[in-house]
């Protein structure tokens, strides 16, 4: 959100490639307590997802976060200009992975911030 926020405030905010891609997300004060949950329960022995249960797409994230900061969403960023400018790390960008926290709801973790909605209302309040 660091490097997104401004961009959207200045006009400049819109998708990566097609936005179709899955964006796996977590609230910093939900990141916390997850790790303090699973050092605090030690039957999680599973690998975790460190991820919010609301998984989104590219697009979504977009259009919720230019909702927020009352801005419109831009035109895309097409992913070769992603991929020529920012190398292995537009990869990464451009990639999708659906990722859930199984592990840590079927423990009993609650969130705070499960959803993208609540989540950004924060971060941008």
């Amino acid at each position: 959100m660091a490097s997104m926020i401004p961009a959207f405030k200045l006009f400049l905010g819109g998708r990566l490639g097609d936005g179709r891609q899955w964006f796996p997300w977590i609230h910093l004060h939900d990141l916390i307590e997850a790790y303090r949950f699973v050092i605090n329960h030690p039957e999680v022995s599973e690998p975790v997802n460190w991820c919010a249960p609301g998984a989104v797409r590219n697009k979504e994230l977009t259009e919720t976060l230019a909702g927020k900061l009352h801005r419109p969403v831009m035109l895309p960023t097409p992913t070769f200009v992603i991929k020529t400018v920012l190398g292995e790390f537009g990869e990464a960008l451009i990639c999708s992975q659906r990722a859930e926290p199984k592990v840590l709801q079927d423990a009993g973790f609650h969130f705070t911030y499960g959803d993208i909605d609540n989540a950004l209302d924060k971060i941008v309040s």
